[in-house]
This record gives C-alpha cells, structure tokens and sequence, in this order.
C-alpha cells in the first residue's frame, strides 16, 4: 500500500514538473561549473532573479579559471544578487579551486566540503546534479 502511495506521488510530481516546471538554464547542460554557480547564486535569492545574471555570467566566463581571472570585472552584475558574503566565499571558493584542482571541480564528497562557501548542500547538489561530468 504504502509502494502505491510512494508511486503516485512520484507520479503526480514528475508530471506537474513537466508541465508547469520552470525553464531555467541551469537546469539544462548540468556541468559542475554550472550546478555550483547556481547553487551559490541561488542562496536565499529568487531564481528570477538569479536567471539574466547566471546567463551573463556563464557567457562571459564559461569555466572557472576565467571567472576567476575576470571575477572583478564580472562582480557588479554578481553584486546585483545582494548577499555581499556570499561573493566572499564564493571568490575564495574559485580560487581554491583553480590552485588545488586547475579549475576543475572535484567528485568527492570530501574534497568539495574543503572549497570555501561549500557545505553539504551545494556538495551534495554539485554531485548529485552533475554527475556524468564528474565520472
């Protein structure tokens, strides 16, 4: 009985997902990169919000390192998230990541929580939702 229960509920949700779901970019071509710099801007901010400056900033700096290298030039639309500490962490997180891993962000579960402004959300999220990219 309780299978059952577990069966239509699965159900009913997929379906309502796909047919009044949101459509947003990040929800499509999962990279790590893309799926941890969702989850960061995601933070307690509205993802309509989140949406035209995830989109800049994934044209612009379409890895790591090049966020990395033009974080200062890409910061005031970033700034336009609001949650200033948040930016903190997450420059401090792109910078450990681009010396200890050359920009690449890594499977383990361990390694991940070490990644300033990483907790077992985002881990969980970056290894859960990007997982192809991480085999």
């Amino acid at each position: 009985m309780l299978e059952n229960k577990k069966e239509i509920i699965t159900g009913f949700l997929i379906e309502f997902y796909r047919t009044k779901g949101r459509k947003y970019s990040w929800r499509y071509d999962r990279t790590p990169y893309r799926v941890y710099l969702s989850e960061i801007f995601l933070q307690r901010t509205r993802a309509d919000q989140v949406e035209p400056v995830f989109n800049y900033i994934v044209s612009v700096c379409p890895d790591i390192k090049t966020l990395y290298n033009k974080f200062d030039e890409v910061l005031p639309a970033m700034l336009s998230l609001g949650r200033m500490i948040r930016l903190k962490y997450f420059k401090a997180g792109l910078e450990y990541i681009v010396k200890n891993y050359d920009g690449k962000i890594p499977a383990e579960r361990k390694l991940l929580l070490a990644i300033p402004g990483v907790g077992g959300y985002i881990a969980a999220a970056i290894r859960y939702l990007a997982t192809i990219y991480l085999m």
